[in-house]
């Protein structure tokens, strides 16, 4: 069986932790592709315009928190 490709949604505000972070996530089994954002607005158009997986966060960010980014994925509409 062929593993799928995995559609990762990134937001981190520190470089070295997106890159940390995408580098173990290419160890994983199969393709995996992330899309890292940094910053609120762009977080909501990628929600809004793309089909994701799994959505990794960090928890403190300047502009808003982890908490706040976990309800905006609850609110936005499920895509298949």
């Amino acid at each position: 069986m062929t593993p799928r490709q995995i559609n990762c949604l990134l937001l981190e505000d520190s470089s070295v932790d997106a890159e940390l972070i995408a580098h173990h996530l290419m160890k994983l089994e199969g393709e995996v592709a992330v899309t890292l954002v940094d910053i609120r607005p762009e977080f909501e158009r990628r929600l809004a315009a793309g089909s994701f997986d799994v959505i990794l966060s960090d928890y403190s960010l300047p502009s808003f928190t982890g908490l706040e980014a976990l309800d905006l994925a609850r609110r936005a509409p499920p895509t298949m």
